[in-house]
């Protein structure tokens, strides 16, 4: 038998320049994220800014909360449930143990 054989051959070109803007991008912000992290870990933030506890305590109009760790003390004497009223969605104070 004579004649020309043919096969089938995957061929796979990929052109790296089309991933070095994205690469270069997502290595960007990781290295953001992680900086913006340290940064917030290292800095004297304010202490509304670093606990979200402090948040639940700034509608109360005699708050004297000055650190976090006092803020949790506090917490665990409380106790809240949330309830719809004419204002909106508020903690309501159930009956605290102080």
């Amino acid at each position: 038998m004579s004649g020309a054989s043919w096969a089938n051959t995957p061929y796979i070109l990929v052109d790296f320049r089309w991933l070095a803007l994205p690469a270069i991008i997502y290595i960007g912000i990781t290295i953001l994220l992680f900086a913006t992290a340290l940064w917030a870990e290292v800095s004297e933030s304010p202490l509304w800014k670093s606990s979200l506890l402090v948040l639940l305590w700034c509608m109360n109009p005699d708050n004297q909360v000055a650190s976090g760790e006092e803020a949790d003390n506090d917490a665990r004497l409380l106790n809240l449930h949330l309830q719809k009223n004419e204002k909106g969605w508020q903690l309501v104070d159930t009956g605290s143990e102080k």
